[in-house]
């Protein structure tokens, strides 16, 4: 089910089913501290549309008519016909907040990033690994990674690209990874060896 999050609450819906009136709650923080406003998320939709990005958000706004923010806590969007799926769009990763000066440019930007989620990119080196920490300014209740499993919330997530598979079992069986990728007779393998981490061990 969608909830709000960076919203005061649900979108006040008019103009017979076409324009979606969004009030930013206050004190929801980007990870450098600045506040998150309508012009975050004006900005979000600028980049999905700009040609240059190439985005496949673009493909999600062919029949938005227009989207404004007329002062700092209000977000318009208003649709060219009734659209039943609009508010499941609104909840992709396309057009979450981003800085109002976020560029366009289709090479991406480097880390470190900002961000209005609980977490954000600290480094990131490409083909390599890249470090995910936790937004000091996040105070919602939605923790990502519990839905994995894991019982507390993560202060720092890293990414090792390209280990062969011998190299991630042995990062789980040393405890040295909490999430590998390798083939399933593996895991079956881990889970009847005397693996010191065995009860940390789940196989999805």
């Amino acid at each position: 089910r969608l909830s709000p999050m960076a919203s005061q609450g649900m979108p006040k819906v008019s103009n017979g089913g076409k324009t979606y009136t969004f009030t930013i709650k206050k004190g929801f923080k980007f990870s450098n501290g600045a506040p998150v406003t309508s012009a975050n998320f004006k900005r979000a939709f600028d980049r999905g549309i700009n040609k240059e990005m190439q985005s496949p958000a673009s493909s999600f706004m062919d029949d938005i008519a227009s989207w404004k923010a007329p002062n700092a806590s209000t977000f318009v969007v208003t649709q060219k016909k009734v659209a039943p799926d609009f508010m499941a769009r609104m909840s992709m990763m396309f057009f979450a907040a981003v800085p109002a000066n976020l560029p366009f440019t289709a090479e991406g930007i480097k880390a470190p990033t900002i961000s209005a989620g609980p977490y954000y990119l600290k480094e990131w080196n490409a083909k390599s690994s890249a470090l995910m920490v936790r937004n000091p300014y996040w105070k919602n209740n939605v923790e990502p990674f519990k839905s994995l499993g894991f019982k507390n919330n993560l202060d720092s997530v890293r990414w090792i690209v390209g280990a062969d598979v011998a190299t991630q079992r042995l990062q789980c069986e040393k405890g040295g990874a909490g999430i590998c990728s390798f083939p399933s007779a593996h895991a079956a393998e881990l889970a009847r060896e005397d693996c010191p981490n065995s009860s940390q061990l789940f196989v999805k």
